[in-house]
């Protein structure tokens, strides 16, 4: 096969792959694809299998990229974008892409960040004090993400079992939680100390919210979500 019948195939698999693309999109979008509803998402990797390619190709991507984009379908990320990797997702719609959430990449990071923010004494845990990660109870198999106390009139008060979840969570954290909470009362070093709990979390269930004060069966539970953001201050 010629060079010539190459690229007339690979242009045919990019008119294929584009026509059933569009054919298989939702003509009215409002960009709200909290379930995917609004678009078809696509591994790079299966992308690139369609288009014939057995490597990536930056002016083949670019070219479906410039197709798609004449036919008013946008893309996220895009085609073009050089770290994307072949399990990467890329999402098609007609509509505007609501951003996605920012997560940490792992939890331990997010513990990280938190335990910074702690230290520092930057609201919202301006009046915590950190004692150890992943601490274990005495007699217990439970390992606690990050103990601290909390701080009454500049003296230590009672404990405080911080759980970090990177992504969504819903209320089977409850119930570890509560376990860890029994776990620390029966540790020697924490008796006749109140303890309560703060989950934090990118986002929680609807139904957890709702249902939080049932589930938490006495036990003091705060939940916090996280959100990462740059808004603009000043420009000029």
């Amino acid at each position: 096969m010629d060079v010539h019948t190459t690229r007339a195939d690979l242009q045919q698999r990019q008119a294929q792959f584009t026509e059933e693309l569009v054919g298989a999109l939702p003509k009215a979008s409002s960009g709200d694809d909290a379930h995917f509803g609004n678009t078809i998402r696509r591994r790079l990797g299966t992308v690139l299998d369609e288009l014939g390619l057995q490597r990536r190709s930056a002016g083949r991507l670019r070219e479906l990229q410039d197709a798609l984009a004449t036919l008013g379908v946008n893309v996220d990320p895009p085609l073009t974008e050089q770290a994307l990797g072949a399990g990467d997702w890329v999402r098609f719609s007609y509509g505007s892409f609501v951003p996605v959430p920012v997560t940490f990449h792992l939890e331990r990071h997010l513990e990280t960040f938190v335990t910074n923010l702690i230290e520092r004494h930057v609201p919202p845990f301006d009046r915590l004090c950190r004692l150890r990660r992943q601490y274990r109870p005495q007699g217990s198999e439970c390992r606690v993400d990050l103990l601290c106390r909390d701080v009454v009139a500049g003296r230590p008060g009672g404990y405080v079992v911080i759980e970090f979840k990177r992504g969504r969570a819903d209320e089977l954290v409850i119930g570890q939680v509560r376990r860890y909470l029994d776990a620390l009362r029966k540790d020697p070093t924490c008796q006749d100390q109140p303890v309560r709990a703060i989950v934090i979390s990118e986002s929680a269930a609807a139904s957890t919210v709702s249902h939080l004060e049932r589930w938490a069966a006495g036990e003091r539970i705060e939940w916090r979500c996280y959100q990462v953001s740059f808004p603009v201050v000043a420009a000029a």
